[in-house]
């Protein structure tokens, strides 16, 4: 064989390199399988991804090749991306390799729960509230009983604390002294502990909510008593008013109050 002169030789090599690329042939440049999806098809020497290739390239031979690639790129997930080299001038890898492309993963999330909390619970049935609502100054009247003549009553019942506010008159005219006496009962119901406290001032008729004259503090379902007592003391009469006001307190203590079962104060004059 006769020696070809050496830029002969250079430019053979030149144009099979050419036509390896423009052919798409498995010759020529080298341009190997890449598994990865990023690179697909072998269009032009450099081809990469959904880039198009150097110089002028159509689809051939070897454009199946770039399919392969991004077949691979589909179980990856993420196949529509990686097969972007192949016929044409930028090669549409997915195209060419679609006869054994796989199918990239579902895109489509799962079903979520439900957002909606579950039905709340009816609420038990609570009893009613124990402590007093109203004030010393603000209390209930329950009326009027006489201090030192017959024998006066009056009561008033409830189920939770309460202020009350009692009446005492002097009505004996006597020369002689009659104290001022007024006898309290408070009968409380099983299971309840309601005490009784009685505020009196004895020398001045007002409304007296910080002086404890007397109290009872009994075990619950057990009943409170209080005598109270003030006024002429000697053997003659003072010759001043004794009338007051006796504010009572019946206060909770403990037990669980209930409409149904309530105290009951009585006060007696004389």
């Amino acid at each position: 064989m006769k020696h070809l002169a050496p830029w002969l030789i250079a430019a053979a090599v030149a144009v099979e390199a050419t036509q390896g690329c423009a052919f798409g042939e498995e010759g020529g440049a080298v341009i190997p399988t890449r598994p990865d999806a990023g690179q697909g098809g072998s269009s032009g020497a450099h081809a990469s991804g959904g880039s198009s290739g150097s110089g002028a390239t159509s689809s051939g031979g070897s454009a199946a090749l770039g399919g392969n690639a991004g077949a691979e790129g589909g179980t990856a997930g993420t196949g529509a991306n990686a097969g972007s080299s192949g016929a044409g001038a930028a090669g549409n890898g997915g195209s060419a390799g679609s006869g054994v492309g796989g199918k990239g993963g579902s895109s489509s999330g799962g079903t979520g729960g439900s957002a909606t909390g579950g039905a709340g619970g009816t609420g038990g049935s609570g009893g009613i509230p124990c402590n007093a609502t109203n004030t010393c100054m603000g209390a209930t009247s329950i009326g009027t009983v006489s201090g030192d003549d017959g024998s006066d009553q009056v009561t008033q019942s409830g189920a939770t604390g309460q202020w009350l506010k009692l009446r005492v008159s002097e009505d004996d005219s006597s020369p002689l002294a009659q104290q001022m006496h007024v006898a309290l009962t408070l009968s409380v119901p099983s299971g309840l502990n309601f005490d009784l406290y009685a505020y009196l001032d004895v020398d001045n008729d007002v409304v007296e909510c910080g002086k404890v004259m007397d109290f009872s503090m009994k075990p619950a379902g057990t009943s409170e008593t209080i005598d109270l007592v003030w006024g002429e003391t000697g053997t003659f009469a003072n010759n001043s008013d004794d009338d007051r006001w006796v504010m009572l307190e019946v206060r909770y203590l403990s037990g669980d109050c209930d409409a149904s079962k309530k105290w009951t104060l009585t006060a007696k004059g004389n």
